[in-house]
């Protein structure tokens, strides 16, 4: 029956950390699409507001009639204006997604140019236009202790902590 409870907590403890790593995950922010070439680029972002009071995390995929196309990189080049704020290659790894964390400098509107590469050849390439928000941050920002992340991590540690107490316990009484 103690054993019951044990999964029990299991189970939820596994589903809360699961909760908490797929937070940031594609689709939970906003999306730039564009069909170009034959191809639909997907680019994810998170968070949903952009503003130069959080880093961009930005999620490359691209897609041809509906499935993924492989590609071994991606060029990602960042303009304000006619000046090139940030340019970098971002090699698509074996496991996980193909993204870029960046926060921006200043507010405005950017321009984010994508070409997505496979082994040296030119697959596609597409620019889209990013308006950034700007905003003064607070050297004491309490409002990060009240994010969804945060919480589920302390519900996390609190079963977690709860089941170790369960176990520990019983197997002292059964040691004694």
């Amino acid at each position: 029956m103690q054993y019951a409870k044990l999964l029990c907590i299991a189970i939820i403890s596994i589903f809360f950390f699961h909760t908490t790593t797929q937070i940031y995950a594609h689709g939970s922010g906003g999306e730039l699409t564009k069909e170009q070439d034959g191809y639909t680029f997907d680019i994810g972002y998170e968070p949903e507001e952009l503003s130069t009071s959080e880093p961009v995390n930005l999620d490359f995929k691209l897609l041809k009639d509906g499935t993924p196309v492989e590609f071994s990189d991606v060029w990602v080049r960042i303009e304000k204006g006619t000046q090139t704020i940030f340019a970098t290659g971002i090699h698509k790894q074996n496991l996980g997604a193909t993204t870029l964390l960046y926060q921006f400098p200043t507010g405005g509107t950017y321009t984010l140019n994508v070409r997505y590469q496979d082994n040296g050849e030119t697959l596609s390439e597409s620019a889209f236009p990013i308006s950034i928000t700007e905003e003064i941050v607070a050297e004491n920002n309490s409002a990060t202790l009240f994010k969804p992340a945060f919480i589920f991590g302390i519900i996390f540690a609190f079963i977690l902590g709860a089941a170790l107490g369960i176990i520990t316990g019983r197997t002292t009484k059964l040691l004694k």
